[in-house]
This record gives C-alpha cells, structure tokens and sequence, in this order.
C-alpha cells in the first residue's frame, strides 16, 4: 500500500514538473512573441523618434532664429522704453515747474485782485472827496472875488507903507551919518582943545544918547521893513493863487485856530505865514525837533535863526498849557 502512495505521488511531482516545463515553454513562446513584436513597435518608435528629433531640431533652429528677432525687438522695445521713461521724468519735472508756477500766478493773481479791489475802494473814496471839493469850489468861487479884492487893495497898502518905511530908514540913516560926523568932530576938538569938564561931558553924553537913539530906530524899522517885505511876498501869492483860480481858503477855520501871537517872537505877518504853512496850533509849534525847526526856518527866508534864538517852541508848549491844561 505504502508503495502504491509512493508511486502516485512520484506519478504526481513528475507530472508536476512536466506540466512547470510545459507551462515554462509556452511562456517563454510568448514572451518571445511579445518581445518579437516589442522590437517591432520600437522599431517603429525609434523611427518616430527620429522625425521627432529632426523636427525638434528644426524646431529649435526656427526657435532661435526667433529668439534673436524677439531679442532685437526687445532690446528696441527696452530703449524705447528707457526713452519713454526718461521724458515721462522730464515731463513730470516740467509738469513740477509749471505747478509751482501756476501755484505762485494763482498767489499773485489773489494779491492783484485785492490790490483791485483796494484801487476801486480808493477811487470810490477820491470821487466822493473829489465831489466834495467840487462843491467846496462852487461855494467859494462867490467869495474869491471879493478875496481877490481885498487882497489886492491890502497889498496896495503894504505898497504905500513899505515906501513910508524905506523913506523914514533912510532919512534915520542920514541923520545918523550927520551925528556921528559931528560927534567925530567934537571928539577932534575935545582932543586940541580942554574945554570945560562939564560942558564937553553934556554934549558927549546927549550925542552918544541920540545916536543909541537912532540905532534902535532903524534896528525897529529894519524889522518893521522885513515883515513888510515878508507879507508884501505872502499877499502877493495869495493874489496870484486867487487870480488862477486856486483856492485860497484855509483848511482849519479861523475861529478854530490857535493865536500863535501869543507864542513869544510871532508877529502877525509870522502869524499868516505859519498858517499858510499849515502850522495852526500851539502843539504844532510845540512838536519840533531840530530837523523839522531847520525845515520850517528854511521856509521862513528872512526869519532865519528866530525859531531857536526866541524859544518858540519852548513858549508855544506854554501857551498850550495855558489854554488847553495840557503839559506837553
């Protein structure tokens, strides 16, 4: 029985391995016959890859001839566009400058229009100041006539009164050139002769007392001869502004003015002047300085010199004081 086992399972492995052979041999058929046809298809595939590579090949070469025209047209496009980009910087400067100075017009443009706007105020303002002055003319223009008259009759006077004063100057004049000959003359006798004490000491005295006499005449009428010759020139403008028509009329009233008068060394004709000069009031007097003195003592051609020497401003800070309560 053993035996019968053993034959079978001999029967059975030879069986086996006849069947592994047999299975073997078929495989290695048809892998043949797969690798026969493996070899065919890539043969096939080796010729495909052979037109790949030399379109590939041609493609590259197509390639790089296209790279080279892109890189030229690149490197163009490049310039073009660092020029592009250097004007769009230059515009944007130019653009900067022309902001600044649109800027600085708009600024200006804002400064005129107030200045405008000032100028049409002013003209506004001068043509209602010019109207007033019209009317201001129309009203006086009634009175310039008989200013006129008034003034040319006042200046005929001063005429007659400047002659009567030269006439009288130069009369005193000679009689002091008489007494003081005759006092040379007693002066060469009291030496060649000794007369008696008390009659020489008379008649020198009553000489030396009339000729201080004189002196301080014609010292009065040189003075009384310069303010006459001051008003003769004061009234004489005054008629030549009237006869062109100017206005005469002064800007203060005169009940609104200060008696300058008062002030020590201002006479009547002095008076006129100042006022014609525009120096109405005692505070007027009172504010100069030494430029302004040296001003109005120009202005004042044959007064030169008083100002200071009579202490004008000095008394016209009094007068002040006197009629306003008011230290200056």
């Amino acid at each position: 029985m053993f035996e019968i086992i053993m034959k079978m399972l001999l029967c059975l492995l030879i069986a086996a391995v006849l069947g592994a052979i047999i299975g073997w041999l078929l495989r290695s058929l048809s892998c043949k016959k797969k690798c026969d046809e493996f070899e065919a298809n890539l043969s096939g595939r080796d010729k495909e890859i052979a037109d790949l590579k030399l379109a590939l090949s041609k493609a590259k070469t197509a390639a790089t001839t296209e790279n080279s025209k892109d890189d030229t047209e690149i490197a163009s496009l490049k310039a073009k566009i660092t020029s592009l980009e250097s004007n769009l910087s230059a515009k944007a400067d130019v653009e900067t400058e022309w902001n600044n100075k649109y800027g600085l017009l708009q600024t200006d443009l804002t400064g005129w229009k107030s200045k405008h706007t000032q100028l049409e105020t002013d003209v506004t303002d001068w043509k209602s100041r010019y109207a007033k002055l019209e009317t201001d003319f129309t009203a006086q223009a009634s009175t310039v006539g008989d200013a006129d008259n008034e003034l040319k009759e006042r200046y005929a006077d001063l005429e007659a009164d400047l002659k009567t004063t030269k006439s009288n100057l130069s009369i005193c004049r000679e009689k002091q050139v008489t007494l003081e000959s005759e006092l040379r003359s007693w002066e060469a006798k009291s030496a060649s002769v000794v007369p008696a004490a008390g009659f020489v000491s008379s008649a020198d005295n009553s000489s030396d007392d009339e000729i201080s006499e004189l002196k301080t005449q014609i010292a009065d009428l040189k003075v009384k001869f310069d303010e006459t010759e001051s008003e003769k020139a004061y009234l004489l403008s005054r008629v030549k502004k009237a006869e062109s028509g100017e206005s005469i009329s002064s800007v203060v009233p005169m009940d609104q003015r200060d008696d300058l008068e008062l002030v020590h060394g201002i006479g009547p004709v002095l008076e006129r002047m100042l006022y014609d000069l525009g120096v109405y009031f005692f505070k007027d007097i009172a504010s100069w300085d030494a430029a302004k003195i040296a001003e109005i003592d120009a202005k004042l051609p044959r007064f030169q010199g008083r100002i200071e020497r009579e202490g004008w401003v000095e008394s016209a800070k009094e007068e002040h004081f006197k009629k306003y309560n008011e230290r200056l």
